[in-house]
């Protein structure tokens, strides 16, 4: 059996604890990075109450309207309708 002192248990409990917040910290950023804001019509939104144009983040499907606070379903380029001239 390893024996461990209370001085050494709180230590290391704390080195892991901020070892663990820095995974996820880094997690958090290579995420956002990844999911960056790109300016496309597939990332425009667009409220059916209000009629407001406005932009959302690539993975979301559900947003809110910034004017009304309605939630509105965000389309994908294959469900989108197209255009028929």
């Amino acid at each position: 059996m390893i024996r461990i002192s209370f001085d050494h248990f709180f230590i290391f409990h704390n080195a892991f604890a901020v070892g663990v917040l820095a995974v996820f910290w880094l997690r958090k950023n290579w995420r956002e990075s990844a999911e960056s804001w790109n300016i496309s019509q597939e990332t425009l939104g667009r409220c059916n109450k209000c009629h407001l144009t406005f932009l959302t983040k690539r993975i979301e499907t559900l947003v809110r309207c910034p004017s009304c606070n309605q939630v509105s379903r965000i389309r994908s380029k294959k469900s989108s309708r197209r255009m028929r001239y």
